[in-house]
C-alpha cells in the first residue's frame, strides 16, 4: 500500500476545499469557508463549521508530501491568517458559534469542533503570528471556553463529550488558564459516567457505531498529551465491543441509533500504534477490503468535507512519526519507505487468517449485548447480527462468498393517507424472547416524522432564532429541535412480530404486521428513518439491495427463508455456497 494512503485521497480534495473559500483580500467575507454564503448568496449567515477548513490549510502548509504544491507557500498562510481572524469575527459574544441557524449558539458541535480545528492549526503556524495575532486568538479560545463549561448539550452525544474534553485541554494548552485545566478533570470524570459495561458509550438513546469509532479518534489526540490510563483502557475495551461490528465484506455499523457507516482511520491507527493488537487487526482487515475508499472525503458533502479531511491527513503523520521513532538516525528521504514497510506489516493473507475480527474466527459462537440491545451468531456458514431494540433488523453474510450481505431492516408501512409507518424505531418497549435457535421480538410501530419547511414555517422559525438572544433561549429552542427532527417517538395503531430462526446453515424470517389503516407495505432492503446529518450516503452496495412491495389491509405475513448449504469437495478442498431468498405473503 502506497505510504501515502490517505494523504493522496484527501489531496484529491484540495481544490474543491480552497475553492469554498473566499480567497478575495478585499472581500468582507475574506476568509470564508461557507461558499453558500459569500458565494451563491443562499444563506443569511455563514455556517462556522465550514471554518474547520483552517486545520486543513495548516496541514497542507506543513506537509512536505512531493504532490503538495502548497507546503510552506507564503499565500496559503496569508489565507490561514484570514481564516483565523474571519472564524474570530463571526464568533457570538457568548463565545459560541453558529452552525445551523443564527443564534443556535452549538456547544460541542460546533463550538468544540471549531475550538479544535483552531487550535491545531494554531499549533502548526503559531511561529509565524505576532503576538498581537497571537492575543486574539488566546482571546478567542478564552472566550470559546466559557462558554462550553456554562453550556450543556441537551442530549447524550458521548461523541461530542469526547471532543468536549479534548477542546478543553488545549485551550489549556493555548491559553495557559488554570480554570481550562481543572474544568477539563473535573468533566473527565463525568464522561466515565456515559461509558457502558458493555464496552460503548451512548449516541441518543443508544449505541451507535460511527460515532462510537468518531469518540475513540477525538480521545486518541487527547491521549497524545495527555496519556490518562483510562483513555487507553476505555479503547481497548471499546474496540472489543466495535469489532464484533466490522464485517466480512469490510462494512461497519449501519445498524445503530444514528444509522452511521463512516470510518475513523485515525482512532484505528493510533491505537494500533499504542500496541492495542485489535485496532491493528480491524486496520488492516479495512485496508485489506478497501473500505477507506468506500465513502471519501469528496463523496461527502461539503459541510462535512474538512471533518474528513483533516482526519485522513493526520493518520499518515502517525505512519511517518512511527518509522521516525523507529529509525531516527535514518535520512528523511527513506522515511516513506519506512513507513510503508510499516503499513503493510500484516496484509499478508496468513495474518488475516489469523486476524482476531470475531466474523473470522474458526469456531462458531453466538454473542449477546444485552445493554446495547443486539445479537450475533456465527457458523461456518454464516455471520448474523441483529438490533433487538430497533425491531429486529439484521445483517447476514454469507462466510464462503464474504461479498454476499443480505441487509434488512424490517418494513415501512404507507397508508392510503400517506403516513409512514416502521418497525425500524428504537423501542424500549419491544418484548424480546431469546431461545435455542430462535428470536422473537415484537411490540409497537412507530410512525415515521417528515418535516420540511415552507416559506411560512420558513419564517417563523427565523423569528424564532432571534429571541435566541442568549444561550438559555437558544438551548431551549435546539431542544426543540432536536426532539421534533430526531428523538420525537410517536406510536402508531400498527403492530408487529418477527422471529427469526436458525441452524447451522439455515436463517428464516417471519414477520406479521397488524396495522388500523390499510396501505402499501415496503419491505426489506436499506432505508434511513431517523435525521442525522452524517448519514444516508450512497454506497455501491446499495444497488444490490433487494426489497419488495406487497399490500395490506389489516394483517400481513411475509416469510423470507436464506439457506447456506456447503458443497465439499475432498480432492479440492474448495468451498461453495448459495444462499436462496424466497417470500411468501398470507393474508
Amino acid at each position: 500500500m502506497n505510504s501515502r494512503y490517505f494523504s493522496n485521497i484527501a489531496f484529491q480534495s484540495t481544490q474543491r476545499a480552497l475553492s469554498l473559500m473566499d480567497r478575495n483580500p478585499f472581500s468582507k467575507s475574506f476568509g470564508c469557508f461557507d461558499r453558500y454564503y459569500w458565494h451563491f448568496k443562499m444563506k443569511d449567515f455563514p455556517s462556522a463549521s465550514y471554518q474547520m477548513g483552517v486545520e486543513f490549510l495548516a496541514q497542507l502548509w506543513k506537509d512536505p508530501h512531493p504532490e503538495n504544491s502548497f507546503y510552506k507557500q507564503k499565500c496559503l498562510l496569508e489565507w490561514i491568517k484570514a481564516s483565523f481572524e474571519y472564524t474570530c469575527s463571526i464568533q457570538n459574544k457568548d463565545g459560541s458559534f453558529d452552525e445551523w441557524y443564527p443564534n443556535e449558539r452549538g456547544w460541542a458541535g460546533p463550538t468544540s469542533y471549531i475550538v479544535h480545528s483552531l487550535a491545531s492549526a494554531y499549533k502548526i503556524t503559531e511561529k509565524e503570528w505576532n503576538e498581537d495575532l497571537k492575543n486574539k486568538f488566546k482571546k478567542c479560545f478564552y472566550k470559546a471556553f466559557q462558554f462550553l463549561v456554562k453550556q450543556k448539550e441537551g442530549a447524550v452525544l458521548a461523541n461530542h463529550s469526547a471532543l468536549f474534553l479534548l477542546s478543553l485541554y488545549e485551550i489549556f494548552q493555548i491559553t495557559g488558564a488554570t480554570e481550562a485545566e481543572d474544568q477539563f478533570k473535573r468533566h473527565l470524570r463525568d464522561f466515565k459516567k456515559l461509558i457502558c459495561e458493555e464496552g460503548w458509550s451512548k449516541e441518543y438513546d443508544g449505541v451507535d457505531f460511527g460515532y462510537n469509532l468518531a469518540t475513540l479518534s477525538f480521545l486518541a489526540r487527547l491521549y497524545s498529551f495527555y496519556p490518562e490510563p483510562f483513555l487507553k483502557k476505555y479503547a481497548e475495551k471499546s474496540l472489543s465491543f466495535l469489532s464484533y461490528f466490522f464485517y466480512p465484506d469490510g462494512s461497519f455499523g449501519a445498524l445503530g441509533s444514528r444509522e452511521t457507516v463512516h470510518l475513523y482511520p485515525y482512532a484505528l491507527k493510533f491505537w494500533g500504534a499504542e500496541n492495542l493488537p485489535l485496532a491493528q487487526d480491524i486496520y488492516r482487515h479495512l485496508i485489506k477490503k478497501k473500505s477507506f475508499e468506500n465513502l471519501r472525503p469528496f463523496d461527502q458533502d461539503d459541510h462535512y468535507l474538512f471533518y474528513r479531511l483533516n482526519e485522513y491527513l493526520e493518520v499518515d503523520e502517525i505512519i511517518l512519526n512511527h518509522s521516525h521513532k523507529d529509525s531516527p538516525s535514518r535520512e528523511s528521504g527513506n522515511l516513506q519507505e519506512q513507513s510503508q514497510h510499516f503499513d503493510q506489516v500484516g496484509l499478508s493473507d496468513n495474518v488475516l487468517k489469523q486476524s482476531a475480527l470475531p466474523c473470522f474466527k474458526p469456531q462458531p459462537f453466538e454473542k449477546h449485548f444485552s445493554q446495547a440491545g443486539f445479537f450475533l451468531k456465527k457458523t461456518n456458514s454464516f455471520y448474523l447480527v441483529v438490533n433487538l431494540k430497533k425491531g429486529g433488523a439484521f445483517r447476514l453474510y454469507d462466510l464462503n462468498k464474504p461479498h454476499k450481505a443480505y441487509k434488512n431492516k424490517g418494513w415501512v408501512l404507507k397508508t392510503n393517507s400517506q403516513l409512514l409507518i416502521t418497525n425500524f424505531w428504537h423501542s424500549q418497549k419491544n418484548k424480546i424472547t431469546i431461545s435455542d435457535n430462535q428470536i422473537i421480538i415484537e411490540g409497537p410501530a412507530f410512525f415515521i416524522n417528515q418535516r420540511y419547511f415552507n416559506r411560512i414555517k420558513f419564517i417563523l422559525f427565523r423569528i424564532f432564532t432571534f429571541l435566541a438572544f442568549n444561550y438559555k433561549t437558544a438551548f431551549l429552542l435546539k431542544k426543540a429541535v432536536r426532539f421534533l427532527l430526531i428523538l420525537r417517538n410517536q406510536r402508531a395503531n400498527c403492530f408487529f412480530k418477527r422471529i427469526l430462526q436458525f441452524n447451522k446453515e439455515e436463517v428464516s424470517i417471519e414477520d406479521s404486521i397488524e396495522s388500523a389503516k390499510p396501505g402499501t407495505v415496503f419491505y426489506g432492503g436499506e432505508f434511513v428513518v431517523r435525521y442525522v446529518p452524517q448519514s444516508n450516503y450512497f454506497e455501491k452496495s446499495d444497488l444490490y439491495n433487494r426489497s419488495s412491495v406487497f399490500s395490506i389491509d389489516k394483517e400481513l405475513l411475509i416469510r423470507q427463508n436464506y439457506n447456506f448449504k456447503i458443497y465439499r469437495s475432498d480432492l479440492k478442498f474448495q468451498h461453495d455456497s448459495h444462499a436462496r431468498e424466497s417470500g411468501n405473503l398470507q393474508k
